[in-house]
């Protein structure tokens, strides 16, 4: 297969090349029954490519970003546990047919955030909390970014905050911890965070923006689409079915941002 280059500088700019696994493209399962279609109509009138594995029929191959993200050029493959490992097995056979190299970590790509070219960052959960200063150091060495540790209480960070386009921060506060909270306000400044309203919902309360541009950007549907639009955003509403931790984000692993090919 032809060899991918992959460059993902930041969360913003234009979408170009992904990873979506099949099964997050079928309409049995997501409950509305819309999700899977429009994800991928949406993504290629945006011009993106998607890569899918070509074994679609295994359980459980739904979210792409765990295992995969990218930072910059460099790709990174965290192994998942139980039922999922599979999804880890056809993200190194994806990587493998298209002459990626990629280095092995234990942080799953929903705990990445990249708010701009220089920070990261990273999303620490409670079953890594003990190797803070472990999981920092090897994130500084793989990158050369400076990273922001944020200790949160969802399943990844991109449940928990989103950075946005104009350089502000949406956060969920009772998702991450106080101390946090801090961190972040000294990295990024007390003025660029911004506190998430009560959603419309509670079905489905979490964050997870996929942006695919600058301009333009999925969301769940659960309230969160109005600030957006608020803010002279174009938004895109995806059920997220009975998956209330998981939406568009969670579906597509970004391998190529910008004009780079």
């Amino acid at each position: 297969m032809e060899q991918v280059q992959p460059l993902v500088e930041d969360d913003f700019e234009p979408l170009k090349v992904a990873v979506v696994f099949g099964r997050a493209l079928c309409d049995h399962f997501w409950e509305k029954g819309k999700f899977s279609n429009d994800l991928e109509n949406i993504l290629r009138t945006h011009g993106v490519t998607i890569l899918t594995p070509s074994d679609i029929t295994k359980p459980g191959m739904y979210w792409a970003r765990d295992p995969l993200f990218v930072v910059d050029h460099d790709a990174f493959v965290a192994p998942q546990d139980g039922r999922r490992h599979e999804e880890h097995g056809l993200i190194q056979e994806m990587l493998t047919d298209h002459h990626i190299p990629s280095t092995t970590t234990d942080i799953h790509g929903g705990d990445i955030l990249l708010p701009d070219k220089q920070q990261l960052l990273l999303g620490i959960n409670r079953d890594h909390r003990k190797d803070i200063s472990r999981i920092c150091a090897a994130m500084v060495a793989a990158t050369k970014r400076t990273i922001v540790p944020i200790k949160h209480w969802g399943v990844h960070l991109d449940t928990c905050i989103a950075p946005l386009p104009d350089e502000r921060i949406l956060i969920h506060p009772e998702r991450i911890t106080a101390e946090s909270r801090l961190l972040l306000e000294e990295a990024l400044s007390e003025e660029r965070l911004c506190e998430v309203p009560a959603l419309a919902t509670d079905k489905n309360p979490i964050l997870n923006l996929l942006w695919l541009n600058r301009t333009t950007v999925l969301v769940p549907a659960n309230g969160i689409a109005d600030l957006l639009r608020h803010d002279g955003y174009t938004v895109i509403e995806m059920e997220g079915g009975k998956h209330d931790d998981g939406n568009v984000r969670c579906a597509v692993a970004p391998l190529i941002r910008g004009s780079a090919g």
